[in-house]
């Protein structure tokens, strides 16, 4: 019998049974290199989900690609941070020397670097958490009917300056396009995310 069904099993007092759950690690999302405990399978509309213990969920066609099952926490993948370095140096049409950043210098990215494989233990047994209730806030507001609206706010972005945006796409094949796509890399999407927020505060509170 697997494990998700064993999670929906009740005993005739309706207590939760301690049972072997399935343990996935988190390969992607901001859980990445998390661990979770598989609850239940829960279908919304046409798409079914994998429901975990501590309340998060990830689509079941995505098991496998956000989501690895492992046998502990001993097993699966360590997260390492690493910066990438691009810049190259060169001379522009003035003669100087310029340091030229390549499209994804400076972004950070994750590696998953296996863990050592010695004796993995047996998964843990552990005792089913209660369904998680759907906030009925979110709820409702997934549920409303939506309407397009456009709000300006303030981006601060850092830029390079002119002289250096025309050596650039003066000297090198699509200098113009790469040097662009990296200044719009350097955009904070979470402050923007922020300074949108109070501004629908400032606009729902008129």
């Amino acid at each position: 019998m697997n494990n998700q069904k064993l999670l929906k099993m009740k005993n005739k007092n309706e207590e939760a049974e301690v049972m072997e759950a399935q343990l996935y690690q988190w390969l992607a999302t901001e859980k990445v290199g998390d661990y979770s405990y598989e609850d239940r399978i829960e279908s919304r509309g046409e798409e079914n989900y994998m429901l975990f213990t501590d309340g998060s969920r990830v689509n079941v066609n995505l098991i496998g690609e956000v989501v690895k099952k492992v046998d502990s926490e001993d097993d699966g993948y360590i997260i390492v941070e690493e910066k990438i370095n691009d810049v190259t140096v060169t001379k522009g049409a003035d003669g100087k020397e310029y340091e030229i950043p390549g499209i994804d210098h400076g972004k950070v990215i994750k590696k998953k670097v296996p863990k050592p494989t010695n004796n993995k233990p047996a998964a843990k047994k552990v005792v089913a958490a209660p369904k998680v209730e759907i906030d009925p806030v979110i709820n409702l507001l997934e549920k409303s009917k939506k309407e397009k609206h456009t709000y300006d706010v303030e981006l601060n972005v850092d830029a390079i300056s002119k002289d250096l945006f025309s050596v650039v796409r003066d000297t090198f094949d699509e200098g113009e396009e790469k040097t662009l796509d990296y200044i719009v890399s350097l955009i904070d999407i979470e402050k923007l995310k922020d300074q949108l927020k109070e501004k629908l505060k400032e606009v729902y509170n008129e």
